[in-house]
């Protein structure tokens, strides 16, 4: 249980914070989970968290495949279904996703991660332009809160996408409380770094263009 615990510290640092410290972080969660693998090859949280290493490293076939195992030695896992569902949004299989995501939110209804997995599931359907559904899901996890410029650029983008101009204005408005300076250039930059799979990039560009009809300032292009 210390491993473990010591593990998830990491882990979470790995994928939450993408400093100089990152790689460090993904290194010391790679061995203390190799530790508890070689005694408990069994143990569904081990792997759930290998699982959100390999995210963190862009592994996703690998990432999957942990995310698969936890599940099934322990099909009732909302944690391993909510991090499945995500790498399949990442990896261009958001219709794939929706399911595994709703599992967690049914499995665990009073998750503290609760707005984050309803977010997930915003996130699914608006890569899939599915912008009604997006909308319902992001005042979902705003409601939820607390609330993330994540759950706001979607919620933009589906109000821009289906022409709701009034109602884009004012989430914009809020957008840009939570994170002053937003720019659709930053947006871009931020979510393309997440993933390199091409469905993906091209379901993620259909997203930026509902925040430019929604007005969200354009910024400057990153050159980096």
């Amino acid at each position: 249980m210390a491993l473990l615990g010591s593990a998830r510290v990491y882990t979470e640092k790995s994928v939450g914070f993408k400093d100089a410290d990152q790689a460090d972080n993904i290194q010391r969660a790679e061995a203390l989970l190799a530790r508890v693998l070689s005694v408990e090859p069994n143990n569904a949280t081990a792997h759930w968290l290998n699982g959100a290493v390999l995210t963190a490293k862009k592994q996703f076939s690998a990432a999957i495949a942990e995310q698969n195992a936890a599940l099934a030695i322990d099909s009732n896992f909302a944690g391993a279904h909510w991090d499945l569902g995500y790498d399949l949004t990442l990896t261009g299989r958001a219709a794939e996703a929706l399911p595994e995501l709703e599992t967690a939110l049914r499995l665990s209804p009073r998750d503290p991660a609760r707005n984050i997995w309803e977010l997930l599931i915003c996130d699914a359907h608006a890569h899939l332009a599915q912008w009604d559904q997006a909308i319902e899901w992001c005042r979902k996890s705003i409601a939820t809160g607390p609330s993330t410029n994540w759950a706001y650029a979607n919620l933009a983008a589906a109000y821009g996408w289906t022409g709701r101009d009034a109602d884009a204005r004012a989430v914009v408005t809020e957008l840009l409380k939570v994170t002053p300076g937003f720019t659709v250039q930053s947006w871009a930059a931020w979510r393309s770094q997440s993933s390199d799979d091409p469905t993906y990039l091209r379901e993620q560009s259909g997203i930026v263009e509902g925040l430019r009809k929604a007005g969200v300032p354009e910024g400057e292009a990153k050159t980096e």
